[in-house]
C-alpha cells in the first residue's frame, strides 16, 4: 500500500490529487482484484522521472515555459569569431603575397644599378678623358623594364708628379613611377681612380 502511495503523490503533485489519494490506493486496490473503478483517473505528470534541473521548468495550463536558448547566442558568437579569423587570415596572406612582389622588384632594381655601374666603370677605363653618363632602360632576361641613370663627375689630380683622373660614379635603377605601390629604386656610388 505505501508503495502505491508514494507513487501517486510524485504522480500528482497538485493539491486535488493530494484529495484523491484515499480514493486512488482503493481503486489499485479493485484494479487489483480485476474490479472496475468508480473513481475518475487522474492525468499523470511523472515529475520524478526528469533530470532535477527541468523539474522547476515545467508548467501549468496558461503558463509559459522559462526555458531559454542558449545555443543560438553561442552559434552567433562562434561565427562571428570564425568569420574575423578568416578575414585577418586573407589580409596577411596578401600582405605576404604584396611583400614578395616588392622584394623581387627591389632585387631587379639592384641588379640594374649595378649593371649600369659595371658598364660606366668599363667605359672609365676604356676612354679617361670622357665621364660616362648615360640614361636606358634594360630590355633582356629579368631586368626588363628597369630604367638605369648613370651620373659621373671627374676631376684631375697630381700625386707625387704623377696624373691621376677620380671618377665619381653613380648608378640607379629604378622600377616605376614614385609614388606607385610597385615602385622599387637602388643606387649605388663608386670612385674610380684612372692613373
Amino acid at each position: 500500500m505505501s508503495k502505491w502511495r508514494t507513487r501517486a503523490r510524485i504522480s500528482h503533485p497538485s493539491a486535488a490529487a493530494a484529495s484523491h489519494l484515499h480514493g486512488l490506493a482503493r481503486d489499485l486496490s479493485l484494479r487489483a482484484l480485476g474490479v472496475a473503478s468508480a473513481t475518475p483517473a487522474l492525468p499523470s505528470v511523472e515529475i520524478a522521472r526528469h533530470p532535477a534541473h527541468l523539474r522547476g521548468l515545467a508548467t501549468r495550463p496558461g503558463e509559459k515555459c522559462r526555458l531559454g536558448g542558449f545555443s543560438l547566442p553561442s552559434a552567433v558568437f562562434i561565427l562571428v569569431i570564425l568569420s574575423l579569423a578568416g578575414s585577418f587570415a586573407l589580409r596577411v596572406s596578401g600582405v605576404q603575397r604584396n611583400t614578395v612582389a616588392l622584394v623581387l622588384l627591389q632585387a631587379r632594381a639592384q641588379e640594374g644599378a649595378r649593371s649600369g655601374l659595371e658598364w660606366a666603370i668599363f667605359e672609365a677605363l676604356d676612354n679617361p678623358a670622357v665621364c660616362p653618363s648615360d640614361t636606358f632602360t634594360l630590355g633582356e632576361g629579368g631586368l626588363v623594364g628597369i630604367d638605369v641613370t648613370i651620373t659621373c663627375s671627374s676631376s684631375a689630380h697630381e700625386e707625387a708628379g704623377t696624373p691621376h683622373t677620380v671618377f665619381q660614379i653613380q648608378s640607379t635603377g629604378e622600377y616605376g613611377n614614385f609614388g606607385d605601390r610597385d615602385y622599387a629604386a637602388r643606387t649605388f656610388r663608386v670612385v674610380v681612380v684612372v692613373p
